[in-house]
């Protein structure tokens, strides 16, 4: 997944004194770019956008997170955090660029006393809310998915004001991208174009465990052979069991027919020419028997 904007890049995450909490200092900096990445998409307009009386507007979000990671840090991880009047952008409405920037600060803050967690420090007992008792790693971990749960917040509140483009977190948002145009070229030496939707890449893999329906159309069922096969028509979608259901009814195979033993491996289109049938269903030990010969496009 690409993403525009970076706002700690991997030559700032320091590395942590014992390998095996590494991935704790890393993905604490993923998690952070993709929440200022986030924020960055909300217009200085929409701040105070609020879609219902009894939620709160974006602004309100901003502010929250920021106060309450700084507490989860502070008084339950244990990390030395700034005072708290220093938390928040000064004046009576600040930008959104005001409080990426403050975001960005306290996690810079951070970075240096997580990497320095040793395997007793992060095991270490520590209060938490109600009176009770977690490890710190435990904490730092509920404190990541608490800040999850507010910048989707905020993503879904763009999405209710009519903002476009919401932006993407782990995957594509569900706005329109360009249109690509992918070739298909048929073993006959012809090709044609067809629009690919929403592809942000060049490699997809399709598992086809998830084919409808289940179990009958699960095993590897062709090889390409020079001949005339190919697929006619396809539409590549994001979800697999959509391309693999149009395929598969396209060239009319049914449950008797099929041969070989195990699940179909990853299809892969590796790039946008040259892809037929062979490419899509790829074998897994295909041993074909009396009958099979060829599979004839509608």
């Amino acid at each position: 997944m690409h993403y525009e904007y970076i706002a700690i890049p991997d030559a700032d995450v320091p590395q942590a004194v014992e390998p095996i909490f590494q991935h704790v200092v890393t993905t604490y900096v993923s998690e952070a770019n993709k929440t200022a990445s986030v924020w960055r998409a909300v217009p200085d307009a929409l701040l105070d956008f609020n879609p219902h009386e009894k939620s709160n507007p974006i602004r309100t979000i901003l502010v929250h997170q920021l106060l309450s990671e700084r507490r989860f840090f502070a008084q339950f991880v244990g990390t030395e955090e700034p005072p708290v009047e220093d938390l928040l952008p000064p004046g009576d409405k600040p930008s959104v660029a005001a409080y990426i920037e403050k975001y960005v600060w306290l996690v810079k803050r951070r970075l240096p006393q997580l990497a320095q967690g040793t395997a007793s420090w992060w095991l270490e007992s520590r209060p938490f809310f109600g009176g009770l008792q977690r490890e710190r790693i435990w904490v730092f971990w509920r404190r990541v998915l608490h800040t999850c749960h507010h910048r989707t917040q905020v993503q879904t509140w763009l999405r209710l004001a009519g903002h476009e483009p919401v932006p993407a977190i782990y995957g594509p948002s569900g706005d329109p991208r360009p249109i690509r145009h992918t070739r298909w070229r048929r073993r006959s030496g012809a090709q044609s174009s067809l629009p690919t939707f929403g592809v942000s890449s060049r490699y997809h893999s399709f598992p086809f465990s998830g084919v409808f329906p289940p179990r009958l159309l699960r095993r590897s069922f062709h090889v390409a052979d020079g001949g005339g096969e190919c697929v006619q028509q396809a539409r590549i979608v994001m979800l697999a069991h959509d391309a693999a259901e149009v395929v598969v009814h396209r060239i009319r195979v049914t449950a008797g027919q099929l041969g070989g033993r195990g699940d179909a491996q990853l299809a892969q289109i590796g790039s946008d020419r040259g892809a037929d049938v062979g490419n899509l269903f790829q074998p897994c030990q295909f041993k074909p028997f009396a009958g099979l010969r060829r599979f004839s496009p509608s």
